[in-house]
């Protein structure tokens, strides 16, 4: 028989389904069946971590070690709930910022997620040259990570961005044919949630995207019971029983897809607050009034999204790092002068007050956990078992630091990764962005080696890559 075991069907639902180990297929070896996709979620903010002038890696990184998270710093304390599922990243630098001059914060914020130098540091021959001015006009010369790993899987991706643009910290950057262009994002959740899931009422003879992936998920698994049909009339007695058995296991997945797209993805809604006519007319705020509204919103979307499949990558940029005033921390009113960059450069505000703000952020991812967590995403899993949320920081301390950037992994992407530890690479002289960058790839299953600019090497001689980070898998 012209056929091979590892023939098989890949859906849009993301359910593997092949044929099941048969006397008539040689040779015999095993293979894994995936009920659910997995996916990343990218969380960004382009300020310093530290709440006190001495600059004390505990409040943030807590203690532990590769065994086990001990306790939870001040900051990190909201993630509680989900502290088996967290690894707390040490010694993480953004080398590649450091090829370039800057203020502190164009460098540091425009190379976080992608790793590579500006544009202007090229000549016409590709030739690059270290020390260039990256300035608030300059651009970057390669994708960010979001970006390439949806390019690499296939899948749209998901940017979402929250506050208006600052020029210092655009992060999100695509490649679009041989150019490179910043991704402002979307930031309106009305339209967001309009694009992903509302039909067309201009054009109601075409199907919606929730539409198209439940046919999708059911002439998939028809085509499987097809293909099974088609083997067992060429197959022996005892193969033939192997085939029913797998028959039935195909139906009891299609019995249990067709449960979970009712329970997260059946008549989906965005909820919004009764003053949205006003907020959504102050989206690019600059006080970032609106920011917890906003993020919690977003959050949703985003699980929504992954839910219902419409992609396995997202991305949320808080863009406003000027002049925040966090009002909903102090009933309403500014719980910080307009000037949240000179808070977290200690020259202005408290310990209290930089303390509470970062715990608001963490409390806010938190309890987009807790929607992962509680939304079914096959019979036996939810989405937080099978996605892999990375919040991370362009600084870690407010001396415009780039080494031990502030990195939280949550999830272990159906057991690729390992979880609930801290894992601290400053004792050994640190490891590069692009290599933690490049293990979100492996662990997604791009074939990607490396990430990032990857010729010459940073200061001090330092590597741009060194490849995966090998302690942070299984």
């Amino acid at each position: 028989m012209n056929m091979s075991r590892r023939s098989f069907l890949r859906g849009a639902a993301g359910v593997t389904l092949g044929l099941p180990l048969l006397e008539m297929f040689q040779p015999r070896r095993s293979w894994a069946q995936s009920a659910a996709p997995t996916r990343v979620l990218f969380i960004s903010t382009g300020f310093s971590m530290d709440i006190n002038t001495s600059y004390e890696r505990e409040t943030w990184s807590s203690s532990g070690d590769e065994n086990a998270i001990g306790t939870l710093s001040t900051i990190l304390e909201p993630f509680s709930a989900h502290r088996d599922r967290l690894t707390i990243v040490g010694g993480i630098d953004n080398v590649v910022a450091g090829l370039m001059a800057s203020n502190g914060h164009n460098a540091s914020g425009k190379t976080l997620l992608s790793c590579y130098p500006i544009k202007a540091a090229f000549d016409a021959s590709g030739n690059f040259t270290e020390g260039v001015e990256c300035d608030w006009t300059s651009e970057i010369a390669g994708p960010s990570i979001d970006h390439h790993l949806a390019s690499r899987l296939g899948t749209p991706l998901l940017p979402l961005s929250i506050g208006g643009v600052h020029s210092e910290h655009r992060m999100r950057w695509q490649q679009v044919g041989d150019s490179v262009v910043f991704d402002e994002g979307q930031t309106n959740p009305q339209q967001v949630f309009d694009n992903l899931f509302a039909t067309a009422a201009a054009a109601p003879a075409e199907p919606s995207p929730l539409e198209i992936l439940r046919a999708r998920r059911g002439s998939v698994l028809d085509a499987v019971l097809d293909q099974l049909g088609s083997v067992r009339r060429r197959a022996g007695q005892a193969d033939r029983e192997r085939l029913d058995q797998h028959a039935d296991l195909v139906r009891a997945i299609e019995r249990d897809v067709q449960q979970t797209v009712q329970i997260v993805c059946d008549n989906p809604s965005l909820s919004l607050p009764s003053n949205w006519s006003h907020i959504e007319g102050d989206l690019f705020n600059g006080d970032g009034v609106y920011d917890d509204v906003l993020l919690r919103t977003m959050g949703r979307l985003s699980a929504l999204a992954f839910a219902c499949q419409a992609t396995r990558v997202a991305s949320i940029h808080l863009r406003t790092i000027q002049t925040n005033t966090f009002p909903w921390l102090a009933g309403g009113s500014p719980f910080i002068p307009a000037n949240f960059h000179a808070v977290v450069h200690h020259d202005e505000g408290t310990a209290e007050q930089r303390e509470a703000i970062f715990r608001w952020y963490a409390s806010a991812i938190a309890e987009l956990l807790d929607i992962l967590a509680a939304t079914p995403d096959g019979p036996d899993t939810s989405l937080l078992d099978n996605t892999l949320v990375v919040w991370v920081s362009s600084l870690r301390h407010s001396a415009h630091s780039v080494n031990d950037l502030p990195v939280l992994l949550v999830g272990d992407l159906q057991g690729e990764l390992r979880k609930g530890r801290r894992v601290d690479y400053q004792p050994q002289g640190g490891r590069s962005l692009g290599d933690l960058w490049t293990t979100v790839l492996q662990a997604m299953g791009a074939p990607d080696t490396h990430f990032g600019w990857n010729t010459g090497s940073g200061a001090g001689g330092r590597p741009l890559n060194s490849g995966p980070l090998s302690e942070l898998f299984a």
